[in-house]
């Protein structure tokens, strides 16, 4: 995907240096280049080498190596491999087990990164193995290149992210993550990671006051797929997921969705700890509820606060129609802050206009990555536009990546034409608009090109979680 650092920093290159400079630079940049060719030669092709690794449990790879080049990488290397300790004595053929944590596909990555600066990291799951290479090692640079692409991590990998950086003691880290894994907790409890999680995990996720789920049924139903995965029998699964069910806030159920829980999952709770949920559900009394279980009656939704993106009519240029027949109209955009973004829904102008009252609509709305290869949202507007029609809204607010660039696409569906405005900027200051929701910390939405032009969306209304 498009990243906006790497086109801001070509066009501040492009401003500043001067014909002269740029072709020494050029130069220069050849040369490091062959350097580094030469030297990942010297790994690719086993060269020289002078001390050999053998990584992995089953099935382990050789990998013949330089003490120089790694010592240079690595003090910790340099003292292993150029100090009293055994592996430094040992011959060039004698492989030094290393790693026994480690597949031999994230040895190889790091190798040759450290011989060539090669950022071999095509998944994260390869880049936190790399990464907890690199820490161990005390390898910055290394670790740096690594956290730049586990910070792409898509959604349905945060908790492989979340519980590498726990088990390294990353406070901070964890914690941001944490707040993603709040703000995302439906779409990450799909992910294939789940059922993998450590039970402190688990534990952790359903103890947070605030989740977005949209009830406590998805919380549920998650924990005994998650039980199931890791239980060799019902008494397994009971006592696995026991800390964590005890955390579910029954109370904010009604009883239809209580029985219906129980018809699906009859060895779970025992008969007499149906008969207590049903009795605190039913007379809204937590006292009756079982010894242990979650007395909380307040449901998780993760308030958020609302900042606007507003066309009209500061970008409003002429009118214009659209039905069946019209092209796409589209928005591209990307944001970066330092808080979590969601787009939470969007005004079409077409559905507000009083000239449009008492015609059928028929709209579809859809939020995806630029290349189209994702969709993370869908709305549809179907009925009679009237003064009660409101914004367009998907199911649940959706996380929008830092410097990942998004359409907004809406494909008008009905024959008839509806009354809308066509919105254009053509030197759009640094192609973004920015936002400080406090001190320290600011928000900016990018517009894909600095002359911008599309139709009917009046407005964006993005969030962030309230206690970030």
């Amino acid at each position: 995907m498009e990243r906006i650092d790497e086109e801001e920093r070509e066009e501040d290159n492009n401003q500043q240096q001067s014909p002269g400079s740029k072709a020494c630079i050029c130069d220069n940049c050849k040369r490091s280049e062959e350097i580094l060719l030469d030297r990942l030669t010297l790994y690719t092709e086993s060269e020289y080498y002078d001390c050999t690794f053998r990584v992995g449990n089953e099935n382990p790879k050789i990998f013949k190596c330089h003490k120089l080049i790694l010592a240079r990488a690595s003090e910790v290397f340099a003292k292993m491999l150029y100090g009293d300790f055994k592996e430094g004595q040992k011959s060039k053929d004698d492989a030094i087990v290393i790693e026994t944590n480690i597949s031999p596909n994230a040895f190889d990555s790091a190798m040759r990164f450290i011989y060539g600066n090669e950022k071999v990291f095509p998944t994260t799951s390869l880049a936190c193995e790399v990464y907890k290479f690199a820490d161990k090692w005390q390898i910055e640079n290394l670790r740096h290149a690594a956290s730049l692409e586990i910070g792409e991590a898509e959604l349905d990998q945060i908790l492989l992210v979340y519980e590498m950086y726990k088990s390294l003691g990353d406070k901070h880290q964890e914690d941001n993550y944490l707040k993603v894994i709040v703000g995302n907790t439906s779409e990450i409890l799909e992910s294939p990671y789940w059922i993998d999680v450590a039970p402190s995990t688990v534990l952790e996720i359903f103890s947070q006051p605030k989740l977005n789920v949209d009830s406590e049924r998805v919380l549920f139903d998650a924990l005994v797929k998650w039980g199931e995965a890791n239980s060799e029998s019902p008494v397994d699964l009971r006592t696995n997921i026991d800390s964590a069910l005890k955390q579910i806030l029954f109370m904010t159920m009604e009883s239809e969705e209580f029985a219906e829980l129980c018809a699906t999952s009859e060895d779970i709770f025992s008969v007499e700890e149906r008969y207590q949920i049903f009795m605190s559900i039913g007379l809204r009394d937590f006292e009756q509820l079982p010894p242990d279980f979650s007395t909380g009656y307040q449901t998780r939704h993760q308030p958020h606060i609302y900042f606007l993106l507003d066309f009209n009519p500061r970008y409003c240029v002429c009118d214009a129609t659209v039905n069946c027949d019209s092209p796409m109209s589209s928005f591209t955009f990307a944001v970066r802050a330092e808080v979590s973004i969601f787009l939470s829904n969007f005004e079409l102008n077409c559905l507000v206009r009083k000239e449009n009252f008492g015609l059928e609509a028929d709209i579809v709305c859809c939020l995806s990555t630029h290349d189209f290869k994702k969709i993370l949202g869908v709305a549809t507007v179907k009925g009679t536009i009237g003064p009660e029609t409101k914004t367009v809204e998907f199911r649940r607010p959706v996380y929008l990546s830092n410097n990942t660039w998004y359409t907004i696409s809406i494909s008008y569906l009905k024959r008839n034409d509806l009354q809308t405005k066509i919105f254009e900027y053509k030197n759009l200051p640094h192609r973004s608009w920015s936002w400080q929701p406090a001190k320290n910390s600011s928000i900016r939405v990018y517009h894909y090109e600095s002359r911008f032009i599309h139709t009917d969306i009046n407005k964006i209304i993005f969030s962030y979680l309230t206690d970030q």
